[in-house]
């Protein structure tokens, strides 16, 4: 049994199994969590983007650094792309 702490309670759960093969895809979300941990990480560090990556009142989030590791893990949407700048030049900027 396993104590745990999650939003100022504390539940008694089941001990986690441990696996001993990690599939690619297993490599692979590790890896990306990884990658996110250092962001948010980096993120938290500087007060002016801490600011910006503050949960509200109404958030799901419990802090600035699950905020800013649940912006990295977003999967990012385009909705529009604006080419009407862009002429097929050599050296033409995308933006």
């Amino acid at each position: 049994m396993v104590y745990r702490q999650y939003r100022g309670k504390t539940p008694l759960c089941n001990r986690p199994e441990k696996r001993t093969v990690i599939t690619p895809h297993q490599q692979k979300m590790k890896t990306r969590l990884l990658e996110a941990a250092a962001f948010a990480k980096k993120m938290i560090a500087d007060p002016v983007t801490k600011a910006l990556y503050q949960p509200g009142p109404e958030s799901k989030l419990t802090s600035t650094y699950a905020a800013a590791l649940a912006d990295y893990l977003k999967r990012l949407v385009i909705d529009e792309v604006d080419v009407t700048g862009y002429h097929r030049n050599a050296g033409d900027g995308l933006l």
